[in-house]
């Protein structure tokens, strides 16, 4: 069963924004849905729904009270899922944005949070987290007084694009090479990502209405309110299923999953 409280007594929260549109999912690639209904989320994956195998792998943590799932205003399907045992799920309204959708969820839970309880916002398209790597995370992070993001160094060699040239014969835009950044600085933000509830808050009403462009995870709201934000080793496993061959790889390592435990 989830745990109510960390060991320093504060309680672990999950939110999983699943208000967008998943339009990069669904657009242009020839995107098979498998018979599902609405944004991505709701593609079936190895026979369920990705967004619930996500909030099964929650749960599968032991270590948060509540997940609040953010959902956009004309959702009519998550209400027809079957959660799982042993989390607590409850939901909330998003916004235009994933800043302001994470900030729904936070209040939704406002009269119950404690401003060092801890928050984990987790992707809905991200269902291979694994135990072993939340479990890590919370133990490298709950002396923090901040806390981080689950990340993988890159290793291929990373290029920061200049500006795009206009495009021809609606052909993607081309553009050049701006420059090479140090691959060795280079982190590839994951989720969850986990900081205390109240500096969350703070930094996302901060970055305010207009952080749709320049906040696209947590960890760039507390960057910009001068936080100092952990970075912990990943999972390569931890995808995002954004596009037609994520899906794919989810399904050959989730077949490849159920093959070792039968084994």
């Amino acid at each position: 069963m989830p745990s109510e409280q960390s060991s320093q007594g504060q309680s672990v929260w999950a939110v999983v924004p699943a208000a967008g549109s998943g339009s990069r999912f669904a657009s242009g690639a020839g995107i098979n849905r498998q018979g599902s209904k609405g944004p991505k989320q709701y593609a079936s994956l190895v026979g369920k729904p990705i967004i619930l195998r996500t909030l099964e792998a929650l749960s599968a943590t032991e270590l948060i009270s509540c997940a609040v799932v953010v959902l956009a205003a004309n959702d009519s399907v998550f209400s027809e899922l079957s959660p799982p045992e042993g989390l607590p799920i409850e939901t909330a309204l998003g916004g235009a944005s994933r800043a302001t959708s994470v900030l729904a969820g936070l209040s939704h839970i406002a009269d119950r949070a404690g401003h060092n309880d801890w928050v984990l916002v987790h992707d809905a398209a991200r269902p291979l987290i694994s135990k072993a790597i939340v479990q890590n995370m919370f133990k490298q992070l709950r002396e923090d007084k901040v806390g981080g993001i689950l990340a993988m160094p890159a290793h291929d060699t990373v290029k920061l694009a200049g500006q795009a040239a206009a495009k021809a014969d609606n052909q993607q835009a081309l553009t050049s090479v701006e420059r090479t950044l140090e691959r060795g600085r280079v982190w590839l933000a994951q989720t969850p990502q986990m900081f205390r509830y109240g500096l969350l808050v703070e930094a996302l009403q901060k970055a305010g209405a207009g952080a749709g462009d320049s906040v696209t995870d947590e960890a760039s709201a507390m960057e910009q309110a001068g936080h100092v934000v952990r970075l912990i080793p990943g999972d390569a496993q931890n995808i995002k299923i954004t596009t037609r061959a994520d899906m794919q790889l989810a399904t050959a390592l989730l077949q490849i999953q159920a093959s070792s435990s039968v084994d």
